[in-house]
């Protein structure tokens, strides 16, 4: 080997080759579900007879495709970016059967507007559009008033009219939504991520050539400047045996399971509620679950597994919980480190009878069962316990499970439930119920906090929570739950135009990003606030000029 290639293929081994590194956007917009090394990513890239400059070449062709907002670096943002687009694509497609339906360009649309423009459409295919033998009339008509009823059902009001926000919320709630409006891109940003120096966001698209250049030399072991077949094969074969041998050094920790237990294993991305208190830092937006345990004799031994931070509520017939294991992919504020513990925490459990593995990336989270995610998670966790997993269930967002039969609560499940029965750490808005007048002010802020959280801020004592980090009550509650707590306290009031006026100190609430994103304006003489912005913007009332946003 030449003293060139040794080089080379250490600095690959010990920059390309560490470490199970995740990287996400700060509004949950990137969504890893496994571990990737960012060599997967440069070595899939090189091709049999490429030299350096075509490598260099065909690879900036595809970074400044990556590089979305065009600062010359890969980041957090681009995939905030590709990703919004490929929401709004999305949406555009789901409304189109809408916008040409409006036949009288009033902005909304109508069952018999519908009607019409269906009814035109068969026609006009005529023949062609009709079965063999030709359907009767009837049989189309029958066609048109299902479609009819399908579009129908966005228009959740009721009033027969159906307005763009109704569309667009209604193309939210497809099946397929959550899907479509992540952009592929996204997945080679996060295996580029890991590349960022200090664990950082954001990584030079001249650090990544150097990192590329460096594999590049690796692959090319005969040092002629062209890649071979063989060398390319040698070359994927290494990164696969790379990655394998992290994951044996992954150190889980589980303790073993009893012979006559049942092991749940539960996946999420994240909980449709927040929690009142925060784990590991007042910047995280920490979620919080329900697991209620179902009666029966047999001892449950329970694994969950989400991306989001979350603090899970045990209530039920809780004395069957044998052990329950939590981890999450997110372990500090835009951290994703396998090898790092996940935050975590508990509630209404015995701090004997919770454990937190030592590495996050010990099992992934996983969104659906039976997947691939999930099966590779139940699979790591036989090796670990040398025991089956006997239920899986996962969903993208969660309410909370019951178990072990696995069923996934929702929102609106919870919703009816909350109804029947007020309970205990029951959503909540802010610290005090808001007089009339604070309510006038503050109920378009609380209507949109309840449309994207519909499970509500959830109070929980932070003595309770027995976690893998800190637990302490937020100072400022996350998202519009703390616009409202700030506006109740006068630190902020808002104008005819929507705009939130800073009138004295105080923190950011966490989370103001996507959606949540909010417009400020700094009074002259007030301080800037602590925390940070997020994706909102910040205008100084002084210069009349935006403040950048700030950790």
């Amino acid at each position: 080997m030449s003293r060139k290639h040794g080089f080379a293929l250490a600095t690959v081994c010990s920059v390309l080759f560490i470490g199970q590194a995740h990287a996400q956007p700060a509004d949950r917009r990137i969504a890893p579900n496994q571990s990737v090394a960012p060599n997967q990513y440069l070595v899939a890239r090189v091709q049999a007879g490429a030299t350096l400059a075509r490598y260099l070449q065909s690879l900036r062709t595809e970074l400044l495709r990556l590089d979305a907002n065009g600062n010359g670096a890969i980041d957090t943002a681009d995939a905030d970016l590709l990703n919004a687009i490929a929401g709004a694509n999305f949406r555009s497609n789901a409304a189109s059967p809408f916008i040409n339906a409006d036949l009288d360009g009033d902005g909304v649309v109508t069952e018999s507007e519908l009607r019409q423009k269906l009814g035109y459409e068969l026609r006009l295919r005529g023949p062609a559009n009709l079965s063999f033998p030709p359907r009767s009339p009837a049989d189309i008509d029958e066609q048109i008033s299902q479609e009819v009823r399908r579009l129908m059902a966005a228009d959740t009001d009721g009033d027969g009219r159906v307005t763009w926000n109704e569309i667009i919320d209604y193309a939210k709630r497809q099946n397929n939504y959550t899907r479509n409006s992540t952009s592929a891109a996204a997945t080679s940003i996060r295996q580029l991520l890991p590349l960022a120096p200090n664990g950082g966001t954001s990584v030079s698209l001249v650090e990544i050539e150097a990192a590329a250049a460096a594999v590049f030399a690796a692959v090319d072991s005969d040092d002629n400047g062209t890649i071979s077949q063989d060398e390319l094969s040698e070359a994927r074969s290494r990164a696969e045996r790379t990655l394998r041998e992290e994951k044996t050094v992954i150190d889980c920790g589980l303790p073993a399971a009893s012979e006559r237990s049942k092991v749940v294993l539960l996946g999420t991305y994240e909980t449709n509620a927040l929690s009142s208190v925060a784990l590991g830092s007042q910047d995280s937006l920490t979620g919080a679950g329900t697991i209620v345990v179902e009666p029966g004799d047999q001892p449950l031994y329970l694994l969950i597994a989400s991306y989001q931070p979350i603090i899970w509520r045990f209530e039920g017939a809780v004395e069957r919980i044998e052990r329950v294991v939590i981890t999450t992919t997110q372990t500090g504020i835009n951290k994703y480190a396998a090898k790092d513990p996940p935050w975590a925490g508990v509630t209404g459990l015995a701090a004997d009878r919770v454990s937190f593995p030592h590495q996050s990336g010990c099992f992934g989270y996983f969104t659906d069962a039976p997947s691939l995610d999930s099966a590779k998670a139940a699979a790591t966790i036989k090796q670990q316990i040398k025991k089956d997993v006997d239920v899986t269930a996962g969903l993208q967002r969660v309410t909370g499970f019951q178990i072990p039969s696995g069923k996934a609560d929702t929102s609106e499940s919870y919703r009816i439930a909350l109804l029947a029965k007020p309970a205990v750490g029951a959503p909540t808005m802010g610290p005090d119920t808001p007089n009339p007048d604070q309510k006038a002010a503050t109920g378009d802020v609380e209507r949109n906090f309840r449309q994207l959280t519909p499970g509500g801020l959830i109070e929980i004592d932070a003595v309770s929570v027995v976690t893998s980090t800190t637990a302490v009550p937020y100072e400022v509650r996350p998202q519009e739950a703390g616009l409202v707590q700030l506006m109740q306290s006068g630190a902020l009031t808002r104008n005819q135009r929507g705009e939130f006026l800073i009138h004295k100190q105080m923190r950011f609430p966490t989370a103001l990003v996507g959606r949540h994103a909010a417009r400020f304006l700094l009074l002259r003489g007030v301080p800037m606030p602590e925390g940070d912005a997020g994706g909102s913007l910040v205008v100084s009332e002084e210069t009349g000029e935006a403040i950048e946003k700030r950790r």
